[in-house]
């Protein structure tokens, strides 16, 4: 079903996070970054409206801002005017990873404890097992 806004309990709920505006912080990775974090948070709770406290060095509050999570990935465009993520890639991402760690688990021992790491170097996400003494790793994915 497609999911339109925030109904029922969540609908007038707001997410409060905080962003620094200093110097060292640009604005473009506040928008490849912290909004992404802001709107996938809110999405998948159902939390219409991100409200954010910018601060300085001190973390004092000197402006604040409200995006609306629906409309929030319109923002993020870089130089070039392409976005630097897509609402539909990244929950298709995100139910592929669920789906291939279903899969993995499913043709795995239940008694068995994992650990799911992401590896940058390698672009990967790893499922390893860990032997019931809390000992090294395993098996991947």
């Amino acid at each position: 079903s497609k999911r339109r806004g925030a109904v029922g309990r969540h609908a007038h709920a707001v997410y409060l996070p905080s962003a620094c505006r200093c110097a060292c912080c640009a604005q473009e990775s506040f928008q490849r970054h912290k909004l992404f974090k802001y709107w996938l948070q809110s999405f998948l709770a159902g939390v219409p409206t991100v409200l954010v406290g910018f601060r300085d060095e001190r973390g004092t509050v000197h402006e604040l801002k409200s995006f609306d999570t629906s409309t929030m990935h319109r923002l993020v465009r870089g130089a070039g005017r392409e976005p630097y993520w897509e609402p539909a890639a990244c929950i298709n991402f995100g139910k592929g990873v669920l789906e291939w760690l279903l899969a993995s688990l499913a043709a795995n021992p239940a008694a068995a404890h994992y650990v799911m790491r992401y590896e940058p170097r390698q672009s990967a996400i790893l499922l390893l097992r860990r032997d019931g003494g809390g000992g090294g790793g395993g098996g991947g994915g």
